[in-house]
């Protein structure tokens, strides 16, 4: 997961110098893809591939001090899900080309402040969401 409070870099190469194919926003997941490289200062440039804000894959190298390993989240092959909330058993909706969590939340009859609260361990920011990412719907409220 990309810990950067700026966003994160993704080079071509696995140097500071190298061009860059996109920036990573914070909070989105990626997944290491080969075995990390070591440039000549010592720096550790970890081979990923992730969604970029364009909403498409991106493969390339980010500095290893801005990516740590998420606890609660995961991802699969369409987008990011949160296992805690599957073995919780709440329903989820996957996010699909121009929805948002305002938008889902609402079709839904769901609060949208409730929504937003209960994905925020695997959605680091609730404006960034991608095609295949799952928002889990609050328990409906009883009585």
């Amino acid at each position: 997961m990309v810990s950067a409070d700026d966003g994160l870099n993704l080079r071509t190469e696995p140097d500071g110098n190298s061009n860059v194919a996109t920036v990573l926003q914070p909070g989105t997941f990626v997944e290491q893809t080969a075995k990390p490289s070591t440039d000549p200062s010592g720096e550790a440039w970890i081979p990923v591939e992730g969604f970029g804000p364009d909403g498409k894959m991106h493969s390339g190298w980010v500095s290893g001090d801005y990516v740590e390993v998420h606890p609660d989240g995961s991802s699969n092959a369409k987008g990011r899900t949160n296992p805690a909330l599957e073995k919780g058993g709440y329903q989820w909706v996957e996010v699909k080309s121009g929805d948002s969590i305002r938008l889902i939340a609402r079709s839904h009859s769901a609060d949208v402040a409730a929504t937003v609260v209960l994905n925020m361990d695997h959605i680091m920011s609730p404006d960034v969401i991608f095609s295949g990412d799952r928002i889990y719907l609050p328990a409906a409220s009883v009585g």
